[in-house]
C-alpha cells in the first residue's frame, strides 16, 4: 500500500516546487560541484570511528545526535551510525527481494545545529560509475526555509567524493570491495529543523495523482483527455493511463487516428522521467498551436508511472517481486508483472488496429550527461525483406536536436544488443513493428554542452524538454509522408553519423548506458553469451591463422623459376626466404608461424 508522504508535500506535485519557482530546485539552475575542490577524506578508512577527528567544524561541547527518518513514500534509508561528533555512516536498503540495485536515497534529518559541518558517508552504493564524480550534488529541502522564504528543493553539499570501498574488516564491515561510498558535507541553515536529502527531485504516486486531478479540474483540459485505470499492481496500487486527442470527428475517424505512446517510471529511482512526463502532459492539454495540431491528427496514450509499487516503496530499479520490469517485455507474467503485461497487450492491440507512429519510454541516466535517445537501427532487423529503410529511425531524434537545447544527437545510439531483446524499446520495435521506438534518457545531473554546460537540470528544465519532445513529434508529422523531405533529412543524418563514428574511433569513447544494466536473473546468461562469443572469435582467429600459415608454406615450398644468373647460392639444405621450409633444418615438423 502507498505510504503517506512527508508533511512538506502538501498534496501538490513537486514537493513545494510550485511555490518556490525562484529557487534552484524550481527554475534557477545551480552549478555543478567541481570534484577537484573536494578535500581529502577527513579520516582514514581504517581509523577508529570513536576517536577520529573532524575538521572544518566548530565543535560544540556536546553535539546532539541527529535523528533520521525514511518511513514515508519513496523513502530509502536502512541504517545510520554515528562515527564521529559530526560524521555519520549511512546504509541504504536494497530493492525489495533483491540483493542490490542500491542507488536511490531519500530521508529526513532532525535535531541539527546551525552552522556546523556535518558529514554523511553512504557506504553501500552499487554503481561503479557515478555522476557524483562529475559534479552532481545532493538535493536538500528544509521545512523552515520553505515556510520562511518559500525555498523548495535546492542543491547542497561540499567535499563530495565517490570511491570504491577497500576493506571488509575493521569498523566498516558493511563496506565490501564491490560497493562504493558517496561522502559529502552539508551545513544546515536552521537549528532543530526537519531537512530532507535526496538523490534526485522526488516525484511520488501522490504527486502524480495530484497532477492528474489538477488537469481534470480544468474544464478545457478535461474534455481533451480520458483517464483510466489500466490495472492494479502486486500491492493493490493503481496504474493509471491517459488518452489525449481532440473529440471532434466521427467515431470512425477517431478510431483511425495514428497513435503515439509515452511511458515513464519503469525504474522508480529515475524520478526525472516523471518531470519530463509532467511537462509533456501539460503541453499536450494546452492551447499551444502544436498541441492542437497533435490532438487533431493523433491520439496520444500516456502511462505516467509503469512501476507505482517501486515508487511507493523507495526502490531504485525493480518492482516488489525484485524484477527489473524493463527486462520483462518479451514474456511478461500477468501475475508478477501486471503493469508490463497490460501495457504490452494495449500496444499489441493498437498495432493491429492502426498505425503506431512512435513509442517513447522516458528514463534517467546515472553516469552520462545531457539528454539523449537510444533507438533501434534498421540493420538489426531480423527479416531483411521487411526491414525499415536505413537512418529513418534517426529522423525524429535529429529533429529534436534542433528544437531542444538540452538534447544531444551526438550522444544518441541505435544499437540493439542481444541482452536488450527483452527491453521495452526492442520488443515494441520487433513485435509491434514500431520504427520509432525509443528510450529517452535524461541525465540525473545536467549538461556539458551549450548554454546548460556545467549546470544541473531543474524540474522546470525537464518539463520544458517534455514539451519540446511533443513539438518534435508535431514537426515530424509535417515530413512523415513527404518522401523528398525525409530523403533530405536522412542524407544529413548519414553525413553526421559518419563524422561521429570517426570521432568515436579516434577517441575510443564508450557508449555504455544505464540501460546496459543487467537484471540479476539475466546476468549469468549475459556472461555465458559473452564467453561463447569470445570462444567463437578465438576459434575464427585460429582458423584464419592456420589458413595464413598454409598459404605461406605453400608459397615458400613452390619452386620459383629463375634464370641461371639469378639462381641464388644455397646454404646447406635451407631454402632462401623469410622462413625455413617446413621440417627442414629446424628439428620441428610443424609449419612455422607467420
Amino acid at each position: 500500500a502507498v505510504l503517506q508522504p512527508p508533511a512538506h508535500m502538501g498534496g501538490t506535485a513537486s514537493g513545494g516546487h510550485h511555490a518556490a519557482r525562484g529557487d534552484p530546485g524550481g527554475g534557477e539552475r545551480s552549478r555543478l560541484f567541481d570534484p577537484t575542490q573536494a578535500s581529502a577524506m577527513r579520516r582514514s578508512r581504517d581509523a577508529d570511528p570513536l576517536t577520529a577527528e573532524v575538521t572544518d567544524a566548530r565543535l560544540p561541547e556536546a553535539a546532539p545526535v541527529l535523528t533520521f527518518e525514511s518511513r514515508f513514500e519513496s523513502g530509502n534509508l536502512l541504517k545510520a551510525s554515528r562515527v564521529g561528533d559530526l560524521e555519520y555512516d549511512l546504509m541504504l536498503r536494497s530493492d525489495h527481494n533483491t540483493g542490490g540495485h542500491i542507488q536511490w536515497y531519500y530521508f529526513s534529518v532532525g535535531q541539527m545545529k546551525q552552522g556546523l559541518v556535518y558529514t554523511f558517508n553512504i557506504s553501500n552504493l552499487c554503481k561503479r560509475e557515478s555522476l557524483y564524480s562529475r559534479g552532481l550534488r545532493p538535493l536538500m529541502f528544509s521545512n523552515t526555509l520553505a515556510k520562511l522564504d518559500g525555498k523548495g528543493w535546492h542543491r547542497c553539499g561540499k567535499n563530495i567524493c565517490y570511491f570504491q570501498n577497500e576493506s571488509k574488516g575493521g569498523p566498516f564491515r558493511s563496506r565490501t570491495p564491490d560497493s562504493f561510498t558517496l561522502s559529502f558535507s552539508v551545513i544546515f541553515p536552521h537549528d532543530d529543523d526537519t531537512v530532507y536529502l535526496a538523490h534526485c527531485y522526488p516525484y511520488t504516486t501522490r504527486d502524480l495523482r495530484a497532477h492528474l486531478d489538477s488537469l481534470e479540474a480544468d474544464p478545457a483540459r478535461r474534455k481533451l483527455m480520458r483517464r483510466i485505470t489500466l490495472c492494479t499492481t502486486l500491492s493493490g496500487n493503481e496504474m493509471e493511463g491517459l488518452a489525449i486527442t481532440s473529440p471532434s470527428g466521427t467515431p470512425e475517424e477517431l478510431a483511425a487516428r495514428p497513435v503515439v505512446v509515452i511511458t515513464a517510471r519503469v525504474h522508480p529511482g529515475e524520478t526525472n522521467s516523471s518531470w519530463m512526463m509532467k511537462g509533456a502532459l501539460d503541453f499536450l492539454t494546452s492551447d499551444a498551436p502544436e498541441a492542437r495540431n497533435l490532438r487533431e491528427k493523433l491520439e496520444i496514450r500516456c502511462t505516467p508511472m509503469l512501476n507505482p509499487d517501486g515508487v511507493a516503496n523507495g526502490n531504485y530499479r525493480c518492482n516488489l517481486a525484485g524484477h527489473d520490469l524493463n527486462r520483462r517485455w518479451r514474456d511478461p507474467d500477468p501475475d508478477v508483472h501486471p503493469t508490463i503485461f497490460q501495457q504490452k497487450q494495449m500496444l499489441m492491440r493498437l498495432a493491429k488496429e492502426r498505425k503506431v507512429l512512435g513509442v517513447f519510454d522516458l528514463h534517467g541516466h546515472s553516469s552520462k550527461q545531457n539528454i539523449f535517445i537510444y533507438g533501434c537501427a534498421a540493420k538489426h532487423w531480423k527479416e531483411s525483406e521487411t526491414a525499415p529503410e536505413p537512418f529513418r529511425e534517426q529522423v525524429l531524434p535529429f529533429l529534436l536536436s534542433g528544437i531542444s537545447d538540452f538534447f544531444s544527437f551526438r550522444a544518441s545510439h541505435f544499437k540493439v544488443l542481444r541482452y536488450k531483446e527483452s527491453s521495452g524499446r526492442v520488443v515494441c520495435w520487433r513485435e509491434c513493428q514500431v520504427q520509432n521506438s525509443y528510450t529517452v534518457e535524461a541525465s540525473l545531473c545536467g549538461a556539458d554542452q551549450g548554454k546548460m554546460a556545467g549546470k544541473h537540470f531543474s524540474p522546470r528544465d525537464l518539463e520544458e524538454f517534455g514539451a519540446d519532445l511533443c513539438k518534435t513529434i508535431d514537426k515530424y508529422l509535417a515530413i512523415w509522408e513527404d518522401e523528398a523531405g525525409l530523403a533530405r533529412v536522412v542524407g544529413e543524418i548519414a553525413d553526421q553519423r559518419e563524422a561521429f563514428e570517426e570521432e568515436r574511433e579516434d577517441s575510443g569513447a564508450d557508449s555504455s548506458s544505464d540501460d546496459d544494466v543487467l537484471d540479476p536473473a539475466d546476468r549469468g546468461e549475459g556472461r555465458r553469451r559473452r564467453r561463447q562469443q569470445k570462444e567463437r572469435e578465438r576459434h575464427r582467429e585460429n582458423q584464419r591463422r592456420k589458413e595464413t600459415q598454409k598459404q605461406m608454406v605453400s608459397r615458400l615450398a613452390r619452386p620459383k623459376r629463375v634464370s641461371k644468373s639469378e639462381e641464388p647460392e644455397l646454404q646447406g639444405d635451407i631454402a632462401p626466404g623469410p622462413f625455413p621450409a617446413p621440417g627442414v633444418g629446424t628439428g620441428r615438423t610443424e609449419s612455422p608461424r607467420p
